[in-house]
């Protein structure tokens, strides 16, 4: 059996991981054959839940693959350019309400060929609009063939995998169960009317694809940049649907927020307010960052002192910094 190292350096144990792989299935058979041989390398307890598995079953084929998604930890979604059934959209939104992270990898279209292309103008226009949520929602990855989509898949799961053995390793799970905090918001009190235009730049300067989007709001004490801040960042809330975090670095009182103290609120809000971290502070950015790491997350940094105070905090791509 194949033992990641830091289980054969610290003995620590996860329970094996299953993955859920979703896509339409004429067209992307090699591309689901890859994913599986690569899954199979990783961990010899990795599963693979999918719809080659599916034949032998008296039930309907979406309700058995519905069922398997229930039973699985992660989900994998590979799209190109045909729709379907309709049972790869339903398997995404059963991952959605179960909360699975998600890993999602568009075809580049350059690649596709005409005889996999769907012809249906109404299924076209599904799945155009299900490819522009997924691309708001999480960070895409591209891929042009077989082996590139694995090696891709491979790398954001072992880096999923590495970050949980971490946890356990180093002491940083919590003793308590775990309670994550990542909706942190609440609603402005100001009427902002005469401000849309102010308001319609901090929206577009935090909607960058994948890139971090990072703005800021500056001003006199009084003016109500606390609360245009809480209203851009409600008004984003679709767009950074993983998590919007709230962190005031008390930035003109006596004794700012250190930047390891507010990396360590960050990190809390998903890892559980109990967890022991590391004090310093390069260690506390990379798992901050390994915490955003494929998260569509907005976090707001209130009242800060100056950029030394926020540069740690600089997010991951598909992450936004909003900081007044």
């Amino acid at each position: 059996m194949f033992r990641p190292p830091l289980e054969r350096k610290t003995g620590v144990q996860l329970p094996p991981l299953r993955v859920f792989v979703s896509s339409t299935w004429l067209d992307l058979q090699p591309e689901r054959k890859a994913v599986e041989a690569a899954l199979q390398r990783l961990r010899a307890d990795t599963g693979f839940a999918g719809m080659e598995y599916f034949g032998s079953r008296d039930e309907d084929t979406r309700r058995a693959s519905l069922d398997e998604v229930d039973r699985s930890q992660v989900y994998v979604g590979i799209f190109a350019a045909r729709y379907g059934s309709g049972i790869t959209e339903d398997e995404y939104r059963r991952a959605r309400e179960h909360n699975l992270p998600c890993f999602i990898y568009f075809k580049a279209e350059s690649t596709i060929t005409l005889d996999k292309v769907e012809r249906d103008s109404e299924q076209t226009a599904k799945l155009d609009k299900l490819k522009a949520e997924l691309r708001q929602a999480h960070t895409v990855a591209e891929f042009i063939n077989p082996d590139d989509l694995a090696t891709k898949v491979i790398g954001d799961l072992h880096r999923r995998i590495f970050d949980e053995y971490t946890l356990r390793a180093t002491g940083l799970e919590a003793a308590n169960p775990l309670v994550a905090t990542p909706h942190q918001l609440r609603a402005p009190v100001n009427d902002f009317v005469g401000r849309a235009k102010e308001i319609d730049d901090l929206i577009n300067a935090l909607r960058t694809g994948h890139s971090a989007g990072i703005s800021g709001i500056s001003g006199m004490g009084g003016i109500g940049k606390t609360e245009l801040a809480l209203l851009v960042a409600n008004r984003m809330r679709p767009d950074y649907t993983d998590a919007q975090l709230f962190i005031d670095m008390r930035g003109t009182g006596d004794r700012p927020l250190s930047a390891a103290d507010a990396l360590a609120e960050c990190i809390r809000a998903f890892v559980g307010a109990d967890a022991k971290l590391p004090e310093d502070v390069n260690e506390l950015v990379k798992i901050y960052r390994n915490s955003l790491d494929g998260k569509r997350a907005l976090i707001l940094l209130d009242n800060a002192a100056d950029s030394a105070q926020v540069r740690p905090l600089l997010p991951p791509p598909g992450c936004a910094l909003l900081v007044t």
